[in-house]
Formats: C-alpha cells, sequence, structure tokens
C-alpha cells in the first residue's frame, strides 16, 4: 500500500510506516454520508481525507 510508484511523469518513493503515526494510515473506517461512492471529503479540522465507497464506508 506504501511501495515506490515508478513511472512517468513523477517517481513516488516507498514511505517508511514506522515513522508515521498510525492513526493517519490508510484504513477502512465506518463513513455514513450523503455523499455519492467515489467523493473525496476534506476533514480539515480532523486533518483526515475521506474517499467514500458504498455501504456506508470510506477509506480515510
Amino acid at each position: 500500500m506504501y511501495g515506490p510508484v515508478p513511472g512517468e511523469p513523477f517517481e513516488v518513493d516507498a514511505v517508511d510506516v514506522s515513522e508515521i503515526d498510525p492513526i493517519y494510515l490508510r484504513q477502512v473506517v465506518d463513513y455514513p454520508t450523503k455523499y455519492p461512492p467515489g467523493t473525496i471529503v476534506v476533514d480539515i479540522e480532523n486533518k483526515f481525507l475521506y474517499f467514500v465507497e458504498k455501504g456506508g464506508k470510506a477509506i480515510r
């Protein structure tokens, strides 16, 4: 999930997840919302992004 992404126009290096607070690692969470699947919700106050999925779930 956090490996390198080679390619054009930009390459992205792998990330050492031991240096990241686990609360900020990608995870599936309960997220009942009025927004349709595929929507990205920005929670500025808590510093999270949510990618809305069906069934009241999101990837945070």
